[in-house]
């Protein structure tokens, strides 16, 4: 996807960001090679892949551990 100098214009005022004129050109190639990577991981079949890890997996692990009653203990050494 190739963008042209009135999308990086737009883009740019969207984020509210300043961008020279003399800048344009190479942001929009920049900002054109991100979105062909893009692309090109999105076209990969991962339909074969296990998941190795959740977000959500990670919070409900840490609010069970957040969930338990602390308690006292006294290590002594022997």
């Amino acid at each position: 996807m190739a963008l042209d100098k009135n999308d990086v214009e737009k883009i740019a005022h969207l984020a509210r960001l300043q961008i020279n004129d003399s800048d344009i050109v190479e942001v929009a190639q920049r900002i054109s090679n991100i979105l062909g990577m893009i692309d090109q991981m999105q076209s990969v079949d991962t339909s074969a892949v296990s998941a190795m890890a959740h977000p959500l997996m990670q919070v409900s692990v840490c609010a069970q551990i957040r969930s338990r009653k602390p308690t006292s203990a006294i290590i002594t050494r022997s």
